[in-house]
């Protein structure tokens, strides 16, 4: 559908922005799209097939438990306690309404995180071995605070894209773009920068 958008649109090449589930969109949208997209920043997003999975996410991909596991780690009220730890300091009220939405979104933020949990290896593989194809000049933007990523997967992020620079956002979370939009926006404009001066 993006690929399609980008087509339709006849834009000048786009610097790609994804979080979270976003960033291995935005990995494989430049691996399709390699003219097409000038730039990208990658933000707390997993682009391994082995990344760890904490406790006790990693109970929803267990053979027997893992469906009652996941019918409760994604309800409604377990998915409104993620936004709450899921922020560093200083502390910031995320919306459920807006990161949530109604029923029918919930289920479709379970389904798509209980799969992306069972099936690391297959949902991943293309986007890692995309990973050392990539020209285009990438920032890595990561909360040292994430509790769902460790930033280790920022460093092992940076040293698998060629081109790749790394922002640490001091205290921060996992909702970068509502915890540090300053640093957000800083690192578009530092893809910008890049993309229009590149080093000799």
């Amino acid at each position: 559908m993006l690929t399609a958008l980008l087509a339709a649109a006849q834009a000048e090449p786009v610097i790609a922005v994804g979080h979270d589930y976003g960033a291995p969109i935005c990995v494989t949208l430049a691996h399709l799209n390699p003219t097409s997209i000038s730039g990208l920043v990658l933000a707390a997003g997993n682009l391994f097939t082995d990344t760890p999975i904490p406790a006790p996410l990693k109970a929803a991909t267990m053979p027997i438990l893992g469906n009652p596991t996941a019918k409760v780690m994604f309800s409604g009220p377990m998915l409104r306690m993620m936004l709450r730890i899921g922020v560093g300091r200083p502390r910031i009220p995320l919306d459920p309404a807006v990161y949530l939405g109604d029923g029918g979104q919930r289920r479709t933020i379970a389904t798509i995180f209980t799969a992306a949990l069972r099936e690391l290896p297959d949902r991943y593989r293309e986007v890692e071995v995309a990973l050392k194809g990539l020209h285009q000049p990438t920032v890595i933007l990561w909360g040292d605070r994430d509790p769902f990523l460790g930033v280790e997967q920022a460093h092992r992020a940076r040293a698998g894209i060629p081109n790749a620079h790394l922002r640490i956002e001091r205290n921060a979370g996992h909702f970068l773009p509502a915890e540090r939009p300053a640093g957000f926006i800083g690192a578009v404009k530092q893809v910008d920068r890049v993309r229009k001066h590149p080093a000799p």
